[in-house]
């Protein structure tokens, strides 16, 4: 629903500038009261209820900053001044006669009733029990939270960007094996020889983690056949090439608690079930089988003469 609220105050502010152009042309002497701005030369001011009536466009929690801080606060009554003279300005050239700008009015009109009304509807809803119902879908659906097995890893990458490479990089990647078996270091090995630059650079050292799926079959069965950390594999073969992976870390599935994963599920759950309430209740607004259309004066608005 956030994308009502949104339009809802866009649509207010709009509404109150039009009001001030079709309702107030012509500005009011200076009350007895002291309004909140008051420009004398232009006898133009801004009174406590305009400015409580753009309060109202901002949404709630960022609304008590413009009575906190007095720097907003002056802003924002600068912003109503000059949308008033401007407003004014407009219908003294007679431009809310414009039929553009007329449609636009009712357009505003009807969208901020509409939104008006799905607020209404919001703010009558009777909430279940989220928290139940969040314990009861974690009891149901665990392995939706849960964290897959993962693996760091550090790599040597031999490429072969064509056919016509393959028996020297197979003949390279075994000497690379060979060295390993020596008792050579991984990571002096990946920076001399691999070909994948921004490993090479770490010592063959790749910066995400790789979990199931993550990687093609031949390199997947390889990387989590390893143990323990420092185990190195074999020599596997893709079609992008020779590889020889290290395993750095291996961090097992965890399973979290429903207090770790309570706000998660929750917010979801609320998320759905008002979806679902507003999508419902917006339905019963919708032309049903009885409503007919004219299409052949429908066909003549795009272009009206």
């Amino acid at each position: 629903m956030t994308r009502y609220r949104t339009w809802r105050g866009i649509a207010a502010g709009l509404a109150l500038v039009a009001g001030i152009a079709v309702g107030e042309a012509e500005e009011p002497a200076k009350s007895s009261t002291n309004p909140l701005l008051w420009d004398e030369p232009n006898q133009t001011g801004v009174t406590v209820e305009e400015f409580r009536q753009m309060l109202q466009t901002i949404p709630e929690p960022q609304r008590s900053n413009y009575q906190d801080d007095v720097r907003l606060g002056n802003k924002l009554l600068r912003s109503i001044y000059q949308q008033k003279r401007m407003a004014a300005e407009a219908v003294r050239l007679k431009l809310d006669q414009q039929p553009k700008v007329q449609a636009q009015l009712a357009v505003s009109q009807r969208q901020l009733l509409s939104n008006a009304l799905l607020e209404h509807f919001q703010n009558g809803l009777k909430e279940p029990d989220f928290e139940a119902l969040a314990r009861e879908h974690y009891l149901s659906h665990r392995e939706e939270y849960r964290t897959p097995e993962q693996l760091n890893l550090a790599h040597i990458w031999l490429k072969t960007p064509c056919e016509c490479e393959r028996a020297g990089k197979r003949t390279l990647v075994e000497t690379i094996q060979s060295k390993l078996r020596a008792g050579e270091s991984f990571e002096a090995l990946a920076k001399q020889y691999s070909e994948d630059k921004p490993s090479a650079d770490l010592g063959g050292r790749l910066l995400l983690p790789i979990g199931r799926g993550d990687a093609d079959g031949p390199i997947e069965a390889a990387v989590f056949a390893l143990d323990p950390p420092g185990a190195i594999s074999g020599i596997v073969e893709t079609e992008r090439g020779f590889y020889l992976f290290k395993l750095l870390e291996r961090h097992p599935a965890t399973d979290p608690d429903f207090d770790t994963v309570k706000a998660q599920i929750t917010e979801q759950l609320k998320s759905t079930y008002l979806s679902v309430q507003v999508g419902d209740y917006t339905t019963r607004f919708e032309a049903g089988p009885t409503a007919t259309i004219n299409e052949e004066l429908l066909k003549k608005q795009a272009f009206p003469q």
